[in-house]
């Protein structure tokens, strides 16, 4: 983070200003409005806040005309909180210094730094090719592995081959017509899940007053391929993420990208605010 009188004393030929973002991190503008054709269109299985594709931040940046001997120091209307912050965040995971200006463009002009007005500045066009570094991008899933590294996470392979054994074993008469088709299998593998990313698990669900006949046979099916996984020495995720709650070691966390949590991750990102510097946005 820069301050703006040092930024100033400090800026030449090494130095380029992202220009100001003033429609906010929820429109992914990290320029004035023009810069936005990297942002990714929403789609609700990818999150609020998705990755841009990295041929088109690249060219974004191109576009600046930005080289490896420029450093940028990005601004923007809240203070850098926002925008800036996103796009220090997506150049630092590129492998590109960059800093943010504290205080952003209100803390600039109140300085009485220099201030232009008029067009801007074209720069000539760059050739900017850029990556994502894979190690500082990871899923919350991928996150709660890495802090339970001792715990073991069963396949959908393997969850969908103990539910048709035990749908066959079992021999429900609530299920009798539909026990030995595949279609069974899948509704009752992604029931399970549900049910377990709301929180749930078969003992809990065992105690529900006045289930009906076809929910407490599913709790029995739930009960046993969650039995079967656990003799075999895996978990799932639900056991995964609590044990992953019970092991999160003290760092610095920025999590982006989505649009809720549930409740199973919920209680991972408590655990994390206990343990982490953790930005959410």
């Amino acid at each position: 983070v820069a301050a703006a009188g040092r930024a100033m004393r400090e800026i030449g030929e090494a130095f380029q200003f992202a220009p100001p973002a003033r429609h906010g991190i929820e429109d992914e503008a990290v320029g004035d409005g023009k810069e936005r054709q990297h942002h990714q269109p929403h789609r609700q299985d990818r999150g609020r806040h998705p990755l841009p594709d990295e041929r088109e931040f690249s060219r974004t940046l191109s576009r600046w005309g930005w080289t490896p001997q420029q450093r940028i120091v990005a601004y923007d209307d809240a203070g850098g909180a926002l925008a800036a912050a996103r796009l220090w965040w997506l150049l630092r995971i590129s492998g590109i210094e960059a800093g943010v200006l504290d205080g952003g463009w209100r803390a600039w002009r109140d300085a009485g730094l220099p201030v232009e007005s008029g067009e801007a500045r074209t720069r000539e066009p760059t050739r900017v090719e850029l990556q994502f570094d894979p190690a500082q991008v990871v899923s919350l899933s991928r996150f709660a592995a890495e802090c339970a590294p001792q715990v073991r996470l069963a396949s959908p392979a393997l969850v969908r081959a103990l539910t048709r054994e035990a749908l066959t074993r079992l021999s429900l008469p609530e299920f009798a017509d539909v026990a030995g088709t595949q279609g069974m299998a899948d509704v009752a593998v992604e029931t399970m899940g549900r049910f377990e990313n709301a929180g749930c698990t078969p003992e809990k669900l065992g105690r529900v007053r006045g289930l009906s006949a076809q929910g407490r046979a599913f709790q029995r099916l739930w009960k046993d391929v969650d039995a079967a996984i656990a003799a075999r020495g895996f978990v799932t995720r639900g056991g995964l993420f609590r044990a992953a709650a019970k092991s999160v070691a003290p760092g610095a966390v920025w999590l982006d990208g989505f649009l809720k949590f549930s409740p199973l991750e919920g209680e991972l990102l408590r655990a994390m605010a206990v343990q982490c510097e953790l930005t959410l946005t």
